[in-house]
C-alpha cells in the first residue's frame, strides 16, 4: 500500500546514509545476520555499528532540542541536551506560509513533514562526512540497507516501508519491504522496532476516551520516544562488537571513540549494550 497525501504518518529517519552513499549495482541478499557466530572481530561491522549509532544520536538530540518538553524544562536543558527550538519554528512557518488554510492535526502533519525532512538532511550532511579512518576501512552503506525509512500510518496504526525519496518514494508492507530490503538483519529489526513504539501508542490514543490534540510538538515528542528504543538497540550492535575487538590492538583508538560514544547514553537513562 502506497499512502496517499493525507495519511497520518510519522517517519523514522533511517537509512538515509546508505541511500546516499550505496553504491550503484550492490547487490545482497534480503537483510541478513551480520553478527554471527565464530565471534570474529570484523572491522566493516565495527565500523558500520558506530556510524549508525552516531546517526541515532544526532537524530535524537536534533528532536530533542526542538521538544516542547525541553523548552519547559529546568533551564531550557533536558537529558543533557539545550532547547534550540529552531528547526521546530522553521517547519511551522514553512507549512504556515505554503498552505494558509492548513489548521489543526493537518498543519500538525505538514509541519512535522517538513521537520522530519530538514532532519533528514543533517542525516545527510553527517553521512557525507562519515569515516572510520582508524580501522583503515571505509563504510560500507550496503550493510547499512537500501530502505530509505519507515513511518507508521496514524490512521491503521500499521508500520510501512520506503524506498526512495519525495515523488520517487514507493512505499511497501513490512512483509513485501523485507523480499526487497538488503543489508544487516540487526539494522531491520531496529526500524521495526521503532515502528513498534510509534503503533503501541498509536493504539493508545485510538483506546483512549479522550482524544488529545495532535501538534507539531506532540509528533516530535511521540518521535522521542521511539528514537530511545533505536538508540538502544544501535548501542547493543556496536557494544557487541567492541567486545569482539577487545584483543584486537589496531582497533584500540577507534574503540575509543567508540565508547566514548556509548558514554553518551548515561545522560539519556540507558545502558550501552543493553536489550531495549
Amino acid at each position: 500500500m502506497k499512502p496517499n497525501d493525507t495519511n497520518r504518518r510519522l517517519h523514522l529517519v533511517a537509512g538515509l546514509s546508505a541511500l546516499l552513499l550505496a553504491p550503484l549495482g550492490v547487490a545482497v541478499a534480503r537483510p541478513m545476520p551480520c553478527i554471527t557466530q565464530p565471534a570474529t572481530c570484523d572491522y566493516d561491522l565495527l565500523c558500520t555499528f558506530k556510524l549508525e549509532l552516531e546517526e541515532k544520536i544526532l537524530i535524537y538530540e536534533t528532536y530533542l532540542a526542538n521538544g516542547p518538553r525541553t523548552k519547559s524544562a529546568q533551564a531550557g536543558k533536558r537529558q543533557g541536551v539545550a532547547y534550540k527550538g529552531d528547526l521546530y519554528q522553521q517547519a511551522l512557518a514553512g507549512a504556515k506560509q505554503e498552505e494558509p488554510a492548513l489548521e489543526g492535526e493537518e498543519l500538525a502533519q505538514a509541519a512535522y513533514d517538513r521537520f522530519a525532512a530538514k532532519v533528514a538532511e543533517k542525516v545527510d550532511a553527517a553521512a557525507r562526512k562519515a569515516e572510520c579512518n582508524e580501522l583503515g576501512v571505509t563504510p560500507k552503506p550496503e550493510q547499512r540497507g537500501n530502505w530509505s525509512g519507515m513511518h507508521t500510518d496514524r490512521n491503521d496504526c500499521f508500520g510501512y516501508v520506503d524506498f526512495g525519496r519525495g515523488e520517487n518514494r514507493d512505499t511497501y508492507t513490512p512483509d513485501a519491504g523485507k523480499e526487497k530490503a538488503t543489508g544487516c538483519l540487526e539494522l531491520w529489526d531496529s526500524d521495526m522496532g521503532h515502528e513498534a513504539v510509534h503503533k503501541q501508542l498509536c493504539m493508545e490514543r485510538q483506546r483512549s476516551k479522550e482524544k488529545q490534540a495532535t501538534t507539531l510538538g506532540s509528533l516530535i515528542e511521540e518521535d522521542i520516544s521511539a528514537y530511545r528504543y533505536s538508540i538502544q538497540a544501535a548501542a547493543e550492535a556496536l557494544k557487541t562488537m567492541q567486545i569482539r575487538c577487545t584483543t584486537d590492538k589496531n582497533t584500540d583508538a577507534f574503540r575509543k571513540r567508540a565508547d566514548q560514544l556509548l558514554g553518551q547514553l548515561t545522560k539519556y537513562q540507558l545502558q550501552a549494550g543493553a536489550r531495549p
